[in-house]
């Protein structure tokens, strides 16, 4: 299998995951049996995530055909997403001083922060730069 097709569907999956997520939320009346804290957010902040989720789809389908650009595209959210994450949880692990809570913030910031950052090695190995059309 190619770099570009198993990132490309990676990256579907994702944007899949992101759409299964938040439409209920944003198209109907949520969901009935399970209950977290993503209910009480506004419609728009859902209908939000669902575009994000339309666009790593349409970002997938770009990087399945093996558009450097994309790759580029994919590497800066990456980065992006990863840094907002640590700032995120340094502010909320700053604002409680309750230890569980702390190691709970850690395993969430390790989870969300991996996935990111591994994609970016990839992406930036040379072989997988060269099946994109550059270097």
């Amino acid at each position: 299998m190619k770099w570009s097709t198993l990132i490309g569907f990676l990256v579907a999956a994702l944007g899949i995951g992101f759409l299964c997520c938040c439409g209920p939320h944003s198209f109907g009346p949520g969901l009935q049996d399970i209950h977290n804290p993503m209910d009480a957010w506004p419609r728009q902040i859902h209908l939000a995530l669902d575009g994000f989720g339309a666009l790593l789809l349409l970002l997938s389908y770009f990087l399945y055909r093996g558009r450097n650009w994309a790759r580029l595209m994919l590497i800066g959210g990456c980065t992006g997403f990863s840094v907002l994450t640590v700032l995120g949880a340094a502010a909320l692990g700053v604002s409680d001083a309750d230890i569980p809570d702390v190691v709970y913030l850690t395993g969430l910031l390790i989870w969300c922060v991996a996935g990111p950052v591994f994609l970016v090695l990839v992406l930036r190995r040379p072989e997988v730069a060269k099946e994109f059309g550059s270097a």
